[in-house]
């Protein structure tokens, strides 16, 4: 499945409170449940920067759940990120560098982001155009400069696109799952504790959608970026939920705020499922005609009727701007890389390069034929539900 050396297995160190293997850790970055949080690290030989995830194994045992939610919950997450944290290599999304553990702790050794979160840099962007507001005129627009969205929003959907090809879902795509290089142009997905592969979590029954696949049941995300099919509980294409999030996160991009608010949960979740949301007046104008109209096809609700990712990528909006190649180019051949040393030629694709790009893509992943022992040890972590034979027909069949 990867002509790539996999990526380095789990080890096993004795915890110290300064360091864990060759890492120093540092100062606390984040924190997420009780059990969990984040720390920076630095290597110390190489003194490369990193982000280590610490999640404590005492929140991970099973937990009494009188709603028949999965008592390993939990550590399924876990599993489910290092599993496809391993899979997935792509400039736009996070890597996962090493995972060690101790008796009581599992530590993630993840690449480090700088920038920040993008919600906070949205929240920044915002406070810093309010600041700007003169007394007697109508308040400044929170939304980021047109060119910089579209560039970050373009990332996000190379990065979405790059983990469908690979028949997987996000299922929690939101500004706080993405991150911001250093120089804030460049996005980094995290967070895949909710992804899955196409067919896990599937409804016990033999609906299927018109290519074939079998529909998701288990309903996760956030309740501001999830899809109204998510929100009501029924089956649903996992691929079609993220680009519902992502034309949440659009919207977040060009307005500042978000389509669907309100702060009674109960409301906000009608909201949703109804679909029906305000054209910001920052999109008034023949100008952002095609940012309107990819919106509008982003958040359909129905499902079978929005927009899908090939289309995203080819839409006049998306391709209005030819999209930045990231700071690191290891995962795009190179001879699609534009051939004159200027700095200028090579911050940009062609139209029918990046075409050619995604269609070799494409035809890679139609024809698998070899999957490499580690790779499918972590695809079993993903559909524990399915024999080693399913999953592997799945991965190699056309279509």
């Amino acid at each position: 499945m990867s002509n790539k050396s996999p990526k380095k297995s789990s080890q096993t160190s004795q915890h110290h409170p300064e360091t864990i293997g060759p890492w120093q850790l540092l100062k606390t970055i984040g924190k997420g449940s009780s059990a969990c949080r984040v720390k920076l690290a630095k290597h110390r030989k190489s003194h490369q920067l990193a982000a280590i995830k610490i999640v404590a194994k005492s929140s991970l045992a099973p937990k009494q759940s009188s709603n028949h939610d999965d008592p390993w919950r939990a550590l399924r997450a876990i599993e489910r990120e290092i599993a496809v944290m391993k899979i997935i290599d792509h400039p736009n999304i996070t890597s996962l560098y090493d995972v060690w553990e101790t008796t009581d702790y599992i530590y993630m050794i993840m690449e480090y982001a700088s920038g920040g979160e993008l919600f906070s840099h949205l929240v920044e962007r915002a406070k810093k155009n309010a600041a700007r507001a003169k007394p007697g005129q109508p308040p400044p627009s929170r939304a980021l400069p047109p060119d910089e969205a579209l560039r970050l929003f373009q990332q996000l959907m190379y990065a979405v696109n790059h983990v469908h090809n690979l028949a997987l879902c996000h299922r929690d795509l939101k500004p706080e799952n993405i991150l911001l290089a250093k120089d804030r142009q460049t996005i980094k997905l995290a967070d895949f504790g909710m992804a899955t592969l196409a067919g896990e979590d599937i409804v016990i029954s033999k609906r299927k959608t018109k290519k074939g696949r079998k529909l998701l049941k288990t309903s996760c995300g956030s309740p501001h970026y999830a899809s109204p099919e998510v929100v009501q509980g029924k089956p649903y294409v996992g691929h079609m939920a993220d680009v519902w999030s992502c034309g949440v996160i659009l919207f977040a991009l060009l307005t500042g705020r978000l389509p669907f608010h309100d702060e009674n949960l109960h409301v906000l979740l009608s909201k949703v499922k109804l679909g029906k949301f305000e054209m910001p007046h920052e999109l008034d104008g023949p100008t952002h005609a095609n940012a309107r109209d990819l919106l509008l096809r982003m958040l359909t609700s129905d499902p079978s009727e929005r927009i899908t990712m090939p289309e995203i990528l080819k839409h006049p909006y998306f391709t209005r701007l030819p999209p930045p190649i990231p700071m690191s180019t290891d995962s795009i051949p190179a001879a699609l890389l534009p051939s004159t040393s200027s700095q200028k030629s090579r911050m940009s694709f062609q139209s029918d390069q990046l075409s050619e790009y995604n269609e070799s893509l494409q035809r890679f992943s139609e024809e698998i034929t070899d999957i490499d022992d580690e790779i499918f040890s972590s695809i079993r972590v993903l559909c524990q539900s399915e024999s080693e034979e399913t999953i592997r027909s799945r991965l190699t069949t056309k279509g």
